[in-house]
C-alpha cells in the first residue's frame, strides 16, 4: 500500500540558458494518523533526470546542513506540503530536451509522472546592463528581451547573495526596449525596478525577495534613455522599503523626466525644454532624495555637458563640461553625495575622456582630461573610483581601453551584446551566449 502521493509540475516546458529551472514537489500523505512531514528540499526527494543525450543521471536534493529538530512538523492524513527546486543547483544544465521523475527517498513507489522540459538557445532581441550601485563597481544586472516559438519573453539576470541567477519576467512584446533603474547607494537589494517601453507606453515591474510587482501602464512621450530608485515610499511586499521610479526620457526638443510612486494614482511628469535634440544622456542617483540627468548638446563644432539637478522637481540645467571636437558618450556614477561625470570625444589629438565632479546643485569642478588612442571607440564607462574604460571595436573586434593603456584589451565576448564590469583592479566582459545566456569572464591584459 502507498502511503504518499508525489506530483511534480514546472510553469512551462522551455527555459533560456542560464535561466533557474524550478520545479514544485507538493506530497501527500493518505496513510492513517500522522507522520514526519517531508523535507523536499533536503534529502527526501529524489530525481531520475533524463539528459539530452540520453543518459541518466541520479540526483538527491541535499541533506540540511543541521540535524532535524526534535519537533519536526507533522503531516496529518490527507494533508499535503509543497516545496520549489533548483535543479540547476543540483546538476548542470545545457541545451538539449530533459525528462524527469521525481521520488521520495523513503518510499520508493511515490513517483510523479516524467516531467518534460527543453533549454533553447538564446534569440536575443534586445539587452540593457546597468551597475546594481550608482558607484558603477561591481556586479552588473542584465535584461534581454528573447524571441521564443511564441512571441518574446523578458529575462533578468542579477546577483543574488549567493549566485548569480536569471528569472523570466513574462512575455512581452517583440519589439519592446527594456531597461534596468539603478539604485543609490546603500540601498536594500538587489531589488531591481525592471522596465520596458513599446512605443508611446512604459511598463514598470518591481522585482524584490518575494516576487514580482507589476505596475499598469503609463502612456509617455519621448524615448527612455535612463532610469534610478528614488525615495521609500511605503513597505514592499517583501517588507523592505519600496522604493519610487523615476524614468529620464527625450522628446525633442525636451528632457522629460518622470516620477513613479508605488500605489500611487498617476505618475508625475516634468519638461525641460533643451535648444537641440540632446546627443546622450545619463541619470545618476546621488542620493535617495537626489540625482542628476545629464545631457550633452552640440554647439556648432563644440560639444557642451550639462547637468539638472532633480530633486522635488526636475531642475534648470548647469553647465558641467564644453569641448571642440565629436562627442562620442557619458556616463556619470554617484560617489558620497556627488556625482563623476565624463564625456568621451574625439578631437584633432584622437580620444579623450573629459571628467568633472558635480555636485547635488549641480555645480560642476572640471578635472583633467585623458588621451588615449587605438580603438575605434563607441561607449565610456565610468566608476566612482575614478576609471574611465572605453568600449569599441579594433580590427572588428570588441575591444576596451583605458587612458594610459599602452593598447587595447580583448575580451572574450559572446554574441553581439557586451559590457563590462568594473571593480579595483579587476575588469570583466559580460556577455550574452545563445547556448548559455549571461556570461561573466576575466578580460587579459594586453
Amino acid at each position: 500500500m502507498i502511503d504518499w502521493e508525489l506530483v511534480a509540475t514546472l510553469p512551462r516546458d522551455r527555459f533560456s540558458p542560464g535561466e533557474s529551472v524550478n520545479p514544485t514537489v507538493r506530497v501527500r500523505y493518505t496513510g492513517a494518523g500522522r507522520t514526519d512531514r517531508p523535507n523536499i528540499a533536503g534529502g527526501d526527494v529524489s530525481i531520475s533526470l533524463r539528459r539530452p543525450d540520453g543518459s541518466v543521471e541520479d540526483l538527491t536534493t541535499p541533506p540540511p546542513e543541521l540535524p532535524a529538530r526534535r519537533s519536526q512538523p507533522f503531516l496529518p492524513s490527507g494533508a499535503a506540503y509543497e516545496q520549489r527546486l533548483d535543479l540547476g543547483a543540483l546538476t548542470e544544465l545545457s541545451m538539449g530536451s530533459y525528462e524527469a521523475v521525481f521520488g521520495l527517498v523513503f518510499a520508493p513507489a511515490a513517483r510523479s509522472a516524467p516531467l518534460r522540459f527543453t533549454i533553447e538557445p538564446v534569440d536575443l532581441v534586445s539587452a540593457s546592463c546597468v551597475p546594481t550601485s550608482a558607484r558603477a563597481e561591481g556586479e552588473r544586472a542584465v535584461v534581454r528581451v528573447e524571441r521564443t516559438s511564441g512571441g518574446a519573453q523578458l529575462m533578468l539576470t542579477y546577483e543574488l547573495p549567493r549566485a548569480r541567477v536569471t528569472r523570466s519576467l513574462g512575455d512581452v512584446p517583440p519589439g519592446a526596449r527594456p531597461f534596468l533603474a539603478v539604485a543609490p547607494e546603500g540601498s536594500v537589494g538587489p531589488r531591481p525596478w525592471v522596465l520596458l517601453q513599446d512605443g508611446a507606453q512604459l511598463r514598470a515591474m518591481f522585482v524584490h525577495f518575494a516576487g514580482v510587482e507589476r505596475l499598469d501602464p503609463v502612456a509617455v512621450e519621448g524615448t527612455l534613455v535612463a532610469a534610478c530608485d528614488g525615495e521609500a515610499r511605503g513597505v514592499a511586499p517583501d517588507d523592505e522599503p519600496w522604493p519610487v521610479l523615476h524614468a529620464l526620457l527625450v522628446a525633442p526638443p525636451a528632457l522629460v523626466g518622470a516620477t513613479i510612486a508605488p500605489r500611487s494614482a498617476a505618475p508625475v511628469f516634468e519638461r525641460q525644454k533643451l535648444p537641440s535634440a540632446p546627443r546622450g544622456a545619463a541619470l545618476v542617483p546621488i542620493a535617495p532624495d537626489a540625482r542628476l540627468a545629464v545631457v550633452v548638446l552640440d554647439e556648432d563644432d563644440s560639444w557642451a555637458c550639462f547637468a539638472h539637478p532633480w530633486r522635488a522637481k526636475l531642475g534648470e540645467p548647469r553647465l558641467v563640461l564644453r569641448g571642440k571636437g565629436r562627442f562620442i558618450a557619458v556616463d556619470a556614477a554617484a560617489d558620497e553625495g556627488r556625482a563623476l561625470v565624463a564625456v568621451l570625444f574625439e578631437d584633432e589629438e584622437g580620444l579623450a575622456v573629459a571628467p568633472a565632479e558635480v555636485e547635488a546643485s549641480g555645480e560642476a569642478t572640471p578635472l583633467p582630461v585623458a588621451r588615449a588612442s587605438g580603438l575605434e571607440a563607441a561607449r565610456l564607462r565610468v566608476t566612482a573610483g575614478g576609471r574611465f574604460v572605453i568600449l569599441g571595436t579594433l580590427d572588428g573586434k570588441p575591444a576596451l581601453l583605458e587612458p594610459g593603456d599602452e593598447r587595447p584589451r580583448r575580451p572574450s565576448v559572446a554574441g553581439r551584446f557586451w559590457d563590462v564590469e568594473l571593480g579595483p583592479g579587476r575588469t570583466d566582459a559580460v556577455s550574452i551566449d545563445p547556448d548559455r545566456g549571461v556570461v561573466v569572464s576575466e578580460v587579459p591584459e594586453a
